[in-house]
């Protein structure tokens, strides 16, 4: 907060539960603006899995975009975890083998099954609803 140089500072805050707030937070001067971030949608989808497995041994036959769709309804986090653990089980099948393993659609596929989405359609609905009512504030 150096008044002598000609530079700003924005603040941003982020949270999984923005009705649990502290109201003096959110008065005016503080946390003016409001941004509901819904889920990733397919093209965020697709992005994060390139990110997330673009220094992994990536099976050939591996179809991001086919991924992508499979994952819809999941955060960025889940997503996140999938494919570190994706790259987990092979990595571990890799040390066990004596062999380097790529990462195939089926791994992926197996730790899909057991990785549930974190967001459910009722929390969704919830934060639709405080988002609406709070850009309408």
């Amino acid at each position: 907060f150096d008044k002598k140089k000609d530079s700003a500072v924005l603040f941003m805050g982020a949270t999984n539960v923005p009705w649990q707030l502290d109201p003096a937070v959110l008065r005016p001067g503080r946390f003016d603006d409001k941004v509901y971030i819904p889920l990733p949608d397919l093209p965020a989808r697709r992005k994060l899995l390139e990110l997330y497995l673009s220094k992994r041994p990536l099976d050939k036959s591996v179809n991001l975009d086919d991924v992508a769709r499979i994952l819809e309804g999941y955060s960025g986090a889940d997503i996140k975890y999938v494919c570190d653990r994706s790259g987990g089980i092979r990595f571990r099948e890799a040390v066990a083998s004596g062999k380097p393993e790529d990462i195939t659609i089926d791994v992926i596929e197996r730790v899909i099954q057991t990785a549930p989405k974190s967001v459910t359609p009722d929390m969704i609905k919830r934060f639709e609803k405080w988002a609406l009512v709070s850009t309408n504030s």
